[in-house]
This record gives C-alpha cells, structure tokens and sequence, in this order.
C-alpha cells in the first residue's frame, strides 16, 4: 500500500524530472525554448507543490532533501523568467541549507552566487555583496575558474548599479579573462553586454555600441533568446541616447516581440517605457501616453512598485506637456509618495519639480 508521504515523494520526483525537461529545452534555444516555456507553465502549479513538499520534509527524509536542493537547480532557467527574486531566495536557501549540511562547497558557492544575484535585484547590496564574497572565496579555494568568472561578472553588476563604475569596469575585464581562459562563451556574452553599460555610463558611446553588437552575436550563436532581447535593449538605449530615434524604436520593437514570445513581462514592461520616451521627444504625446499607460499596467501586474513610479512619472510629464495638469501633477505625486516611502533622496528634488510646476500651472484647467 502507498502511503501519503510516498506518494508525495512520487510527486515531487516527477514533476522535478518535468521540470528539469523544461529547463533542458529552453537551453536548446530555438523552436525548443518555446516548448521548455510550455511544459513549464502547464505543470508550474504542481512543480511548487514538490518543491514545497520537498523543502517541509528535507530535515527527515534524504529523498526529499536531495530534491530540495535540486529543484532550484534542475529549472534554472526557466525560474529565473517567472519567478521573482524573493522567491527564487526562498528555494535557493533550502537548497543552500542541504548543500552545507552534505559538505558540497562547490554546489554552495554557486547557490551563494544565485542568491546574490537576487538580493541584488532587489536592491539589497549589502547582503548581496555579503553572498558574492563567499561566491567568491569558495571559487578560489576550490580552483573554480567558472565560478570566479561568473561571480566577478555578477559583483560587476552590484557594482554599476551603485553607479561605482571603475571597480565594476575592473569586474568585468577580470571576468572576461577568466572567461577566455576557459573559453567560456555564455561569460564572455554575459559580461560584455554589462561591461557596455559601463562604457554607455561613461559617454564612450562608440565602444558601447560594439559591446552591444558582440553581445547580441554571442546571445545569437548560443541560442540565448533571453539574453538576444536584452542586447537590443541595450543597443535601443545606446541609440536613444544618440537620438537616433528611428534606429532605437526598431531595436525596442524587436526586443518586444522576444519578451513576448517569452512571457517576459518585466522586460516587456520597460521596453514599453523606452519606447513611451521616444514618442514623447518625437512629439507624438498621444501615443507617448498610451504606451506609458501600458507601461504602468504591466508594472502593476507584476506588483512591481518602482517600474509603477517611474511609469507614473513619465506619463505625469507627458500629461502636463498637453496641458492636462491636474491629471498630470497627481500621476507626478504618486511617484514621488514611492520614492518617499522606500528612502529614495531623489523624492525632495522631484517634489521641488512638481511644485514648480504646480504654482506655475495649478490653477489652469486640465
């Protein structure tokens, strides 16, 4: 007779074989990364009901253990696009928790890595680095050359975000030796397209551009779809910046149609706001505001608060350039109460702006 815990076990099992399957072809890129997507979403509802099973049963069962640790691992991919960072922490933590028990440091320091990388998208950069400095250490004392690569392309990124731009330019080239040292492409397609970022930062517009290009080459031969919508981001950015604005519109029309095909969201969503920008300084206002719309609709629908704001913003600057000024200013204020409430400083010059514009415009109809 099947017990209760056993057919659990059978579950989990199966749908963490599922799951790995999904991974597995969303890795062959192509017409195979829409079949990975598909298995994933179909069978997502019961791949969290293993993994959970797995996770409350780890401390007294080594079945469960093991797959609670492999779970994370095993749809890498495909979890990366569909869950948010909090909870992709909370799988990678049970699976850390295992790891360190069985004494797998090599496993430890790349979960280490995976964790940073979502506190660091949450904007938490002191834990994050905390994460990354044990990525670290475990790299070099094992000799994981892929593992140092990646961490320093990834501590690049913290980096840059914090807008500390030459230790994160040091990152990057550091990882991009590592990276040829190993002939590691999927680093190398990684980090120069981050490493364009910095040289964008910088006003080196030129070798930006050339980042960008082999970034999406790379993203192209590896079959990365994900990391191919991301490089025409980067490129639309770059030609936005140029003012090239019919050249950034096809980059960020094309970007679109691959978050699409993904069910990427979030990087439709700020497509969605570049996009918005352009035809704002083209003067198209019309559209400007009704891609703004779509914009902050996504965000709200991803229950993303600051994509929300800056959308807000955005369509509250277009709103006051039509001359709509009450609609405007309380779309500029609900970015504004954002930035207050999460510490942003950026809040008392933008509430300066609006009421400049608000005692200049307040009292005129719209």
């Amino acid at each position: 007779m099947i017990t209760h815990h056993n057919a659990s076990l059978m579950h989990a099992q199966y749908y963490a074989g599922l799951l790995l399957r999904a991974d597995q072809l969303y890795d062959q890129g192509g017409a195979h990364l829409e079949d990975g997507l598909r298995i994933f979403d179909d069978n997502w509802k019961n791949i969290e009901i293993g993994q959970k099973w797995s996770a409350k049963s780890a401390d007294f069962d080594e079945a469960a253990a093991s797959l609670s640790s492999e779970f994370p691992e095993r749809g890498a991919r495909c979890l990366y696009l569909r869950q948010k960072p909090a909870e992709r922490i909370a799988w990678l933590e049970v699976a850390l928790r295992v790891a360190h028990l069985r004494g797998l440091e090599l496993v430890e320091g790349v979960l280490h890595g995976k964790i940073g990388v979502a506190l660091s998208e949450m904007g938490d950069y002191k834990k994050a680095i905390e994460h990354y400095s044990i990525r670290l250490e475990l790299a070099e004392k094992l000799n994981d050359l892929e593992g140092l690569g990646e961490g320093a392309c990834n501590l690049g990124i913290l980096y840059d975000s914090q807008d500390m731009l030459e230790p994160a330019q040091e990152c990057y080239q550091y990882a991009l030796y590592v990276a040829a040292k190993i002939s590691d492409s999927k680093i190398t397609e990684k980090t120069t397209g981050n490493l364009g970022l910095v040289y964008l930062k910088l006003g080196e517009n030129a070798r930006a551009m050339e980042c960008f290009e082999q970034h999406l080459r790379l993203a192209l031969q590896n079959g990365d779809q994900w990391s191919e919508g991301n490089a025409l981001t980067n490129l639309g950015i770059a030609c936005l910046k140029l003012q090239n604005y019919d050249q950034a519109s096809v980059y960020f029309h094309e970007s679109i149609l691959i978050n699409k095909k993904l069910g990427d969201l979030d990087g439709e969503a700020k497509n969605l706001g570049y996009i918005g920008t352009i035809l704002g300084a083209t003067g198209d206002l019309d559209g400007a505001v009704f891609t703004f719309q779509e914009r902050i609709a996504l965000a709200n629908k991803l229950k993303d608060g600051r994509g929300e704001a800056i959308g807000c913003w955005n369509l509250g600057e277009i709103l006051v350039r039509q001359k709509k000024y009450r609609l405007g200013l309380d779309f500029l204020y609900k970015c504004i109460e954002y930035e207050k409430s999460v510490g942003d400083p950026a809040w008392e010059d933008d509430l300066k702006a609006v009421r400049t514009i608000e005692k200049t415009n307040g009292n005129t109809e719209g």
